[in-house]
């Protein structure tokens, strides 16, 4: 009797471990894929000189959508000049929508998401309430 206490007192604690185990791995599973960014595509300036990058969340390749439903996953806009450095980023209601990105002579826009200035280093968007402009000093 005390042999079998003991074996099912191991097969209870290799389960709840085992059990412990799953669930952390689920947990930092969905944090990665919830984290992690896939490069839709690039687009750049006419001149080479800039590079708009779209990405969106990892965790879109496990959502099941129907055909032709591919880029209507929500995602973000950054630009990079070539030497890598970073010059702001928007958020995307449709990563498609990246495509719509007009190239001005000081810099970049696109509507509903924002107008970035290389010149002056500055990244402009509106308010989610759409009350107030923001202007943020990227680049000095």
């Amino acid at each position: 009797m005390r042999k079998f206490l003991i074996g099912v007192a191991i097969a209870t604690s290799a389960g709840i471990h085992g059990l412990t185990l799953l669930t952390s791995s689920l947990i930092w599973a969905t944090i990665y894929l919830s984290i992690a960014q896939v490069e839709y595509t690039r687009i750049a300036n006419p001149a080479g000189e800039y590079e708009a990058v779209v990405t969106y969340s990892k965790i879109h390749h496990f959502i099941p959508g129907m055909p032709g439903q591919g880029s209507d996953k929500s995602g973000t806009i950054s630009i990079y000049d070539r030497e890598g450095n970073f010059y702001g980023s928007g958020s995307l209601d449709f990563i498609r929508n990246g495509y719509g990105i007009e190239w001005t002579e000081n810099g970049a826009s696109l509507p509903f998401v924002g107008e970035w200035n290389f010149e002056a280093g500055t990244y402009s968007y509106w308010s989610n309430d759409g009350q107030q402009l923001i202007v943020e000093q990227i680049r000095k």
